[in-house]
């Protein structure tokens, strides 16, 4: 068994908002904690590449002015501002100090509320999201050509998501919905989600989301959320959480298993014996495990 070496993890604290003070040949892992706003988020956007961003610690103040994230003068607390790690240039002129999204993964802040129009349009690096149980509202093309997602997992209080949040992430394969409630859609089609291959809700709501306009678009990928793990549906490999361990059942001799964070760490690698596999934690959380096959997630 090995065990990865965590990378670099820079901590900044802002104490004042708009007053994010960055180094700009940084290019690792940076958390932030403190009291931010859309002056310091845009200057986050404007930084090299990194591993990934821990917003978790920190609050959303409101701001009014003209050096934000957009063209907006106004900015509400609370909310990821419209354009946060909007990327104009990926398509056209890749310039690795210019709007460059995060390399793996952001942790939102744990009291966000909303998440604004284009917050992550044209994320090209982005591959997984977990929208927080506080999120209500997610915007219009909120993640859209954001082509390195492959997972998103929506909040249990989300009432309203707008149909093209997810508008041609043509790489995203799971979307994992907590709500109890279907979130409301838009009226137009998502489109473009061509690699998709499940939607995991609650178990009560699979009939709800099958019969709302979420069935009307993906009936046949509208499939129940195991709590503890998810299963791969063409797969007889199974990913668990017991305690303080995480359980793999069903992989083959010889096969590699590999435990990461949710930011994508690589914490530990196994080589299957055929066996049950017992990999013990150090803390709760998200965990993903990903065999030869596939990629689980697991809350323990």
């Amino acid at each position: 068994m090995a065990v990865a070496q965590a990378p670099v993890l820079s901590v900044i604290n802002v104490k004042v908002p708009g007053t994010l003070s960055l180094n700009y040949s940084w290019n690792y892992d940076i958390k932030v904690t403190g009291n931010i706003d859309a002056r310091d988020l845009s200057g986050l956007r404007n930084r090299p590449a990194h591993g990934f961003l821990d917003l978790s610690e920190v609050t959303i103040n409101e701001y009014n002015g003209t050096w934000g994230t957009s063209s907006s003068p106004t900015y509400p607390a609370n909310e990821l501002p419209e354009y946060s790690f909007y990327n104009p240039n990926i398509l056209y002129n890749p310039n690795p100090y210019q709007y460059v999204s995060p390399t793996a993964a952001v942790i939102l802040p744990n009291n966000l509320t909303s998440i604004g129009n284009y917050a992550f349009y044209r994320c090209p690096n982005l591959t997984e999201i977990i929208i927080p149980n506080t999120v209500t509202t997610i915007g219009k093309y909120a993640f859209s050509e954001s082509n390195g997602l492959t997972s998103i997992t929506i909040g249990n209080s989300v009432t309203y998501m707008d149909t093209k949040a997810l508008y041609w992430c043509k790489n995203l394969k799971t979307i994992t919905c907590l709500s109890i409630t279907p979130p409301q859609l838009g009226d137009e089609s998502i489109g473009w989600l061509d690699a998709l291959e499940a939607i995991y809700v609650p178990a009560a709501s699979v009939a709800a989301y099958k019969a709302s306009k979420w069935g009307t678009l993906f009936f046949r990928k509208i499939y129940e959320y195991v709590p503890n793990g998810l299963t791969g549906i063409y797969s007889d490999v199974k990913a668990y959480a017991t305690r303080s361990e995480i359980r793999v059942e069903g992989t083959s001799a010889g096969e590699t298993v590999t435990l990461y964070s949710i930011t994508g760490k690589q914490l530990k690698t196994i080589v299957s014996t055929g066996e049950k596999l017992n990999i013990p934690v150090d803390k709760q959380g998200i965990y993903l495990v990903k065999t030869e096959g596939k990629t689980y997630k697991v809350v323990i």
